[in-house]
């Protein structure tokens, strides 16, 4: 047993083990802090009616919201988990808990947090390619990890981890010209979230794959999108041509969500996205380190922030839509940081 444990630490510290620490170091910043949301969350269907619907998927109720009934890959993975768990979590789960279903939620978090953990490693990853030293990489990540929003996806009953993680994904696949990641965000990608539409364009425009070679492939993954939603409405009895009416109706909440962006309600959000790190930004009354910064950023990343911000335009969620944005902030914040720590070492 103790030359098993042997190994396992000489294979963590050699370079091919890295990756594998660094991805249990992001999963265990976050297990803790989330754990105590999900604890101690009060569970509000009225508040927050997202928990209600993916719930209601993981028990295989399909009868759920039009527009979040086809997000069936985290709850999926999270009642799969809970088969082989659940009399463990039973026996565990505490006297006075606040939510609807300990056990389940508690394999909602399992997912959530490992999904994270992926995103995370690869903005980690991310960072390094763009030229932020393994540190300043790492804080680009701690920016995202103490964000608010972060425990909200890693220990609630969401989905939104695996549309974080496509982001990332596909932020990764342009930026490293990785053709393998493209094909599967692409593939992956409409299945994580309906909004993952208008992130396509920025795939076929910006990404490593020729146009040509992307068409069979975003036909696939459209035929295989259509053709499960169809099937879903079909099998679970419910109207077909429901789940688009209610997605064209979200375009009704531009106005208000444009009015709450312009107002202090709507900087509060933007700071609790950011936080402390934010703070970084004010850097950029630098004029050097200005100028090397933007000489390092990419059009598509501003392209990125700006379908980001029509997404929560269109939700009635603004700053949760808006941490979507964190992947490509948080890599600038790091940037700032290191310009900063780099001058001052002249």
């Amino acid at each position: 047993m103790t030359t098993f444990f042997q190994r396992i630490f000489l294979f963590l510290q050699s370079s091919k083990g890295q990756p594998y620490l660094i991805y249990f170091l992001f999963l265990s910043l976050t297990a803790g802090t989330s754990f105590a949301l999900f604890s101690d969350y009060i569970y509000k269907e009225a508040a927050n009616p997202d928990l209600d619907t993916y719930l209601g998927l993981s028990h295989f109720d399909f009868d759920q919201s039009p527009i979040r009934r086809y997000r069936i890959i985290v709850p999926f993975l999270a009642a799969g988990l809970h088969a082989i768990l659940h009399p463990i979590l039973n026996l565990i789960q505490p006297q006075h808990f606040p939510g609807p279903d300990f056990s389940m939620g508690f394999c909602f978090l399992i997912v959530n947090n490992l999904i994270m953990a992926g995103a995370f490693s690869m903005i980690y990853a991310l960072g390094k390619r763009i030229g932020l030293q393994d540190r300043w990489a790492m804080v680009s990540v701690l920016f995202i990890v103490t964000c608010r929003w972060t425990l909200y996806v890693c220990g609630l009953p969401l989905v939104d981890s695996l549309y974080f993680f496509v982001l990332t994904a596909t932020l990764y696949a342009i930026t490293t010209r990785n053709i393998r990641w493209t094909y599967a965000v692409m593939l992956l990608g409409p299945w994580a979230k309906e909004s993952f539409v208008f992130i396509a364009p920025l795939i076929f425009f910006f990404g490593p794959v020729p146009k040509l070679k992307q068409i069979p492939i975003w036909i696939l993954s459209g035929m295989l999108i259509f053709a499960f939603r169809y099937g879903y409405d079909h099998w679970a009895q419910l109207p077909v041509e429901e789940s688009f009416q209610r997605d064209v109706a979200h375009l009704g909440f531009i106005s208000d969500s444009l009015t709450r962006l312009f107002s202090f309600h709507g900087v509060y959000e933007m700071a609790s996205i950011v936080g402390l790190g934010g703070v970084s930004f004010l850097l950029l009354l630098h004029p050097k380190i200005r100028q090397e910064w933007k000489s390092g950023i990419q059009p598509f990343q501003w392209i990125y922030l700006l379908i980001i911000l029509w997404h929560a335009l269109l939700s009635t969620d603004l700053a949760r839509m808006l941490y979507l944005m964190m992947p490509v902030l948080a890599l600038w914040m790091g940037q700032l940081v290191q310009l900063a720590y780099s001058f001052r070492e002249k």
